[in-house]
């Protein structure tokens, strides 16, 4: 397997691996100028990064826009905001996905090294894609059961 399918594997299984969790705590705490928030204003949602908050209001670049973009700041009054989620990771999709695939591409994984054997060579795309669809198989059934644990 080349480096750049792992590589690919890796980023896809970690990207399933975070969250949005709702909190109250961001209009307390400072928040990371990168980090991820959404925050509701009835049926309103802005995606933000870049959160700087005051004593009345809450502020944020969209987080398709740099955040050095001061022209596309959006401001929100602290009593029009109905909830915040921040992005956050998640251990249990986490575990859940790395898990799943590893156990399910492991098992094609086994299966094909005991019938590639000396008798029967085999080519490395008969080993690689099974290998590869059943790991991701994994991961979504891990991704789908870490997300039931995680709510």
């Amino acid at each position: 397997m080349s480096k750049r399918v792992v590589l690919m594997l890796v980023v896809l299984m970690t990207a399933t691996c975070t969250r949005w969790s709702r909190t109250n705590r961001a209009l307390t705490e400072p928040i990371p100028e990168r980090r991820a928030i959404q925050v509701w204003e009835g049926s309103t949602g802005h995606s933000l990064h870049a959160v700087q908050i005051t004593d009345d209001s809450l502020s944020g670049v969209p987080r398709w826009k740099s955040p050095d973009c001061d022209n596309c700041r959006i401001t929100i009054a602290k009593n029009d905001i109905d909830s915040i989620r921040i992005h956050t990771f998640s251990r249990a999709r986490t575990t859940g996905a790395v898990t799943g695939g590893v156990l399910l591409g492991g098992s094609i994984l086994a299966v094909a090294a005991a019938y590639c054997n000396s008798d029967s060579p085999c080519s490395a795309g008969m080993i690689f894609f099974p290998f590869a669809a059943m790991a991701g198989i994994g991961t979504f059934l891990g991704y789908l059961l870490g997300s039931s644990v995680d709510r």
